[in-house]
């Protein structure tokens, strides 16, 4: 079977064995894929530094339709974010940039704009050495993304668009007119209460 090549960011690793470790990575064309990288926990191993938790690098691996793991064999790096890794501070915005990803992504479905999304939110955390705007950018596109993004242009409700109508937020949701003044039967209930 022919090795595949990727380019990847790394999403977590995991210790397996007493040498190797487990590899949970986002590819540009393969999605998330989970490998294991055979010796990667020894002292003098051949990944190096690559292995690193969001890492931006080219990846071949082998995968085989009876297994569920694919077989990493060689790791080449692209570009590292020391600077912020390093930094305890950066260092929590960048798990939670991780953490996030590997619960949102399904294994083995191409994510191209999360993959673009992810590099662009770390290089930023790296240029400006700070977290909140990123982060922020990062949870909002991810959740747009994702697909659970309300709309901001309909009531939640009715459907009705707003236009030059006003929009009422309500917990959870944007209210048009008509739902936020109350609509027939709510004004009913209200009526019924105070009695």
């Amino acid at each position: 079977m022919p090795a595949r090549e990727t380019e990847a960011i790394i999403l977590k690793t995991f210790p397996l064995g007493e040498a190797d470790r487990l590899v949970s990575f986002l590819g540009r064309a393969s999605g998330r894929v989970r490998g294991v990288a055979a010796g990667a926990r020894r002292v003098k191993n051949r990944y190096g530094s690559t292995l690193e938790v969001l890492s931006h690098v080219q990846i071949w691996y082998v995968e085989k339709e009876t297994r569920e793991l694919v077989r990493i064999q060689q790791c080449e790096l692209l570009e590292s974010f020391h600077k912020a890794q390093s930094n305890y501070e950066l260092s929590t915005g960048l798990a939670v940039i991780s953490e996030t990803a590997e619960m949102v992504l399904p294994d083995h479905e191409a994510a191209e704009p999360m993959f673009r999304l992810i590099l662009l939110a770390v290089r930023e955390i790296e240029r400006t050495g700070d977290w909140a705007l990123p982060l922020s950018y990062f949870a909002f596109w991810t959740v747009r993304l994702g697909g659970w993004l309300p709309r901001f242009d309909r009531c939640s409700s009715c459907g009705t668009e707003f236009g030059a109508g006003a929009a009422y937020p309500r917990p959870g949701s944007l209210r048009s007119d008509l739902r936020a003044n109350g609509s027939t039967a709510s004004r009913t209930r209200r009526a019924w209460v105070r009695r």
